[in-house]
């Protein structure tokens, strides 16, 4: 079980994602909640759990419009 938080400032809804580097080599995705557009410094948090599998993970935030997200305090 994990929890991932950080700071962030977007004037656009943001996709949170986790990329799992496996033990075999292949990558496995997992969405968290979205984080709301905030203009004002705002924290994000979301809990989850990694597969059995997993030996890295990378926590992606995607905006997919025209806009910004700026992130800090991971």
């Amino acid at each position: 079980q994990y929890t991932f938080k950080d700071y962030y400032q977007s004037n656009i809804v943001t996709r949170v994602t986790i990329e799992f580097g496996m033990t075999d080599g292949t990558y496995s995705y997992m969405e968290l909640p979205t984080a709301p557009a905030s203009t004002a410094w705002k924290q994000y948090s979301a809990s989850f759990t990694a597969p059995a599998l997993a030996k890295t993970m990378t926590v992606l935030p995607v905006i997919s419009a025209i806009g910004y997200l700026i992130v800090d305090d991971y």
